[in-house]
């Protein structure tokens, strides 16, 4: 019978899915959400460097746009706002960091 190693867990109906982070230095991720109880895959979890440049983006963008900016500028905002300041192509890093100018 295939599968039958994972008899004695629990099956993914019955488990509530408790997180537990197990790091991952081998992989691109920083670590991955698994289940203690079943061991179920339950998602990735991102560097904490990339966690807090999210943040200052998000921060940036909520400054910036109380700023009279061109509709350009609205849209752009708009548009990486909705990533939750995640996800930023090099390009649109280095666009928010020169609306950002020196105001750190």
């Amino acid at each position: 019978m295939l599968g039958n190693s994972n008899l004695t867990r629990a099956t993914d109906m019955d488990c509530q899915h408790e997180p537990q982070l197990v790091l991952t230095p081998e992989l691109t991720h920083y670590g991955k959400n698994q289940c203690r109880i079943c061991g179920k895959f339950i998602g990735w979890v991102p560097k904490p460097e990339t966690i807090a440049l999210a943040k200052l983006n998000m921060e940036k963008i909520a400054e910036l746009k109380k700023d009279k900016l061109s509709e350009w500028e609205q849209g752009f905002l708009l548009s990486i706002e909705k990533q939750g300041g995640r996800h930023l192509s090099p390009k649109q890093q280095e666009i928010l960091n020169q609306m950002w100018g020196g105001r750190d």
